[in-house]
């Protein structure tokens, strides 16, 4: 999924930059860069326990993974907003444009499990 959402924003800023210029594209990449980056935190935080790891283990990781999810996406965007010259529409457009490609991921045919059987 995370392969998904780089792929999305590297088109989205591709676009952004054929119609709104060089600036907006490197700020809806940065944005987007934030949102897969954060979304790769939490993959490692939640899948980081073998097989057969307790239901306890694993909600945690969700809810570390969740946090540090929001943590790194905050921070980083508070760090992105203070550079110069973002374009400000572009980064969030560019970082919500991810998370499409996160949730379109899970229907690609290899962003789904196979089933047994």
């Amino acid at each position: 999924m995370v392969l998904g959402q780089g792929l999305v924003t590297l088109v989205v800023a591709a676009l952004v930059g054929a119609i709104w210029g060089r600036q907006a594209a490197m700020s809806s990449a940065w944005g987007g860069g934030i949102g897969t980056l954060a979304a790769a935190f939490m993959a490692l935080a939640m899948f980081r326990y073998r097989d057969g790891a307790g239901a306890g283990r694993l909600v945690w990781g969700f809810f570390l993974g969740q946090i540090l999810k929001t943590a790194l996406s905050i921070g980083l965007l508070l760090v992105a907003f203070q550079s110069q010259g973002v374009v400000p529409v572009a980064l969030l457009g560019g970082y919500a444009a991810s998370f499409a490609g996160y949730w379109a991921a899970a229907r690609w045919p290899w962003g789904r499990r196979r089933q047994a059987g």
